[in-house]
């Protein structure tokens, strides 16, 4: 299922094409680009990734996740 920013919770699980994936952290409003959301994840390749995007943007895949699931993620983001 494609997402958009606005639907993401943190913990969920991203993909894009089989390029690659990522952990959605948080998102807020952006400090410096009025209209637009800071969203910040944690890459498939153990590093940060903070983005200006539109709240109806799509991101990519959603994967299925329980609550525990996404809980998880969030720690391990953390403390990997």
């Amino acid at each position: 299922m494609i997402t958009t920013v606005n639907e993401l919770r943190p913990g969920d699980l991203v993909t894009q094409s089989g390029v690659g994936s990522a952990i959605f952290i948080a998102s807020g409003t952006h400090p410096k680009y009025p209209g637009l959301r800071l969203v910040i994840w944690k890459l498939d390749d153990g590093t940060w990734s903070l983005d200006a995007l539109r709240w109806n943007q799509e991101v990519g895949e959603l994967i299925f996740s329980t609550a525990e699931q996404k809980w998880d993620r969030v720690q391990e983001a953390f403390h990997a």
